[in-house]
Order: C-alpha cells, then sequence, then structure tokens
C-alpha cells in the first residue's frame, strides 16, 4: 500500500537493505515503547526486491497506532483506518546513497492471528508466485463464503465476513429490524476456529500461499463444496476488478467445477468496475 502512497519519494528496496532496515526500525520502536510487541509481516526479506516493508505493532486502536509511529519518527503519517495501516516514507543510507522507501505499520492485536494472515511464502525458494495480498483475499473470500449458520448466526438474517487484520468479524443485517441496521459483530482470533471455518480438519501448512491452498481445497474434506465452487470463480473475478498488477491467470489453476470460458465471461463483467478502479487508484488521497 505504502509503495504507491509515497511513489514521488520511495523507491522499491532490495534484501539486504530491508534486512537493515527492518532491524533498524524495530530498535527504534523499541526504544520508546520496550513494551510493545513488533512483528515484521509480509515479502520483505523474502524477495530480491520489495516494494515497501511491513511491520505490525501491537495496539489498541488505528489511532494509538499513529500516535506511536509519528512519537517515534516523527514523519508525517497517512492513516488508512478501513485497512489498519499508517504508513510513513522512511529515509535510510544505501551505499553511501540517501533513499526513501514506504513502511506500512500495521495494527496488531494478537500475535498468532497476525502472524498465520501475513505469513509469507519464500520467494527466493520458489514457494509462490503470489504476494501475500493475494492469499489474504483468497482466504477472506472463503470465509465470507462459508456456511457462517453453523457459527451462531440466524439463517433468516443476511450477513458476510470480513477478515481483517485485527481479527475476524461479520456485518449483520437483521431482516426483522424495520431500519435494517448494520451491525459489525466479533467472531474470533482464533486460528484453529477460522481454519475450520473451511476445513474439517484443517493443517496450518495448507494456508501459507496461493498455491498450497488451492490445492487443499481440492484434494481435502471441506466445510462445504458450494464453498469451493463459488471460490473457483469469484477469485478470478475479485484480482481481476481490482486491477492487480500481478496477473492471477485462471489458466494456472485447477478448475473442477467451472470451465475455463465461464470463468472469461465472469471476468469480462467486472470491466467497467475494474477500468473504475484503475481511475481511483490514480486520484486516491489520503489522510
Amino acid at each position: 500500500m505504502g509503495g504507491n502512497l509515497f511513489k514521488d519519494k520511495c523507491t522499491s528496496i532490495t534484501l539486504e537493505d530491508a534486512n537493515i532496515v527492518v532491524d533498524e526500525v524495530i530498535t527504534k520502536i523499541k526504544e520508546k515503547y520496550p513494551d510493545r510487541v513488533v512483528l515484521p509481516v509480509g515479502s520483505a526479506g523474502f524477495k530480491e526486491v520489495s516494494s515497501d516493508i511491513d511491520i505490525a505493532i501491537q495496539s489498541n486502536s488505528i489511532e494509538d497506532l499513529k500516535e506511536l509511529v509519528h512519537n517515534v519518527f516523527g514523519e508525517d503519517t497517512y492513516m488508512m483506518s478501513a485497512l489498519y495501516i499508517v504508513s510513513i516514507p522512511y529515509k535510510y543510507m544505501s551505499n553511501s546513497e540517501e533513499k526513501w522507501v514506504s513502511i506500512d505499520f500495521i495494527q496488531m492485536v494478537d500475535t498468532d492471528y497476525t502472524y498465520f494472515r501475513y505469513k509469507s511464502p519464500d520467494y527466493l525458494k520458489g514457494e509462490s508466485k503470489y504476494k501475500v495480498g493475494t492469499k489474504i483475499m483468497l482466504v477472506g473470500d472463503l470465509l465470507r463464503l462459508s456456511p457462517i449458520r453453523l457459527y451462531g448466526l440466524d439463517p433468516s438474517e443476511e450477513a458476510w465476513m470480513d477478515y481483517s487484520p485485527i481479527g475476524l468479524y461479520r456485518y449483520v443485517v437483521p431482516r426483522m429490524n424495520p431500519s435494517d441496521c448494520l451491525l459489525k459483530q466479533f467472531v474470533t482470533l482464533d486460528v484453529d476456529t477460522i481454519m475450520r471455518m473451511i476445513f474439517k480438519d484443517p493443517k496450518r501448512e495448507w494456508f501459507d500461499s496461493v498455491e498450497t491452498l488451492w490445492e487443499a481445497l481440492h484434494t481435502q474434506e471441506v466445510v462445504s463444496i458450494d464453498m469451493v465452487k463459488e471460490i473457483e470463480i469469484s477469485f478470478f473475478v475479485n484480482c481481476y476488478r481490482k486491477t492487480w498488477e500481478e496477473q492471477v491467470d485462471p489458466k494456472d489453476f485447477l478448475l473442477v467445477h467451472w470451465r475455463l470460458e465461464d470463468v472469461y465471461k465472469e471476468m469480462e463483467k467486472q470491466m467497467s468496475i475494474r477500468a473504475a478502479n484503475a481511475y481511483l487508484d490514480k486520484v486516491q488521497k489520503w489522510e
């Protein structure tokens, strides 16, 4: 995210420099906030070149995180409340040259949940060709498609899951309420519970990458086969609609429930939204 925010100032960072900067940044945080848990996440350190650096910090709120970042680094901060991220441009030295890299500080409530959500494949070993964000979106879509009525929800109510950085939530529209008031309800931070919403007997390593998760969905016992049928098409549609630079090509994936031509037809329906998103990416202004 931050790489786009500061594109006129920040550049990509090498593996060697990223490791140095991460240690440097964590040291600065710990000097002022020794009791805070700080967790490097994302792909920096697992790729030869990264567009930015992601670091999770134990925080009570996004405002608390913003205050901490400002107190430690004194830079102008850009708060993306919906994503629970505070970003700054960070200056460092590389071969006696002054450079800037974007750092995204992510609000963290629970260490295990955060590690599970942001765990990166080792791209240097070829463990995946897709960014952590792609995996997060795939898991989030699966949770939204999971039969949540099994988890104490009245089936007469409309609801969907939000796999957010601070926990799994669900949004509910009570149909019996004349005003259709939207309620946000906390579900869990427990990783085992989350995995069991998708698989009947899950293993954590199935969630290591897009590829391992996709394989498990088609070879292991899932909670709902309808969930798998829907994800086979919605995953590609969502990636296409978001106009992501990385190409998630349906031809690279095993399709069991859909024909390839049907998937492409559904993607084509998103062309107008894709164009709108591309435009918004160019003009979006952050706080």
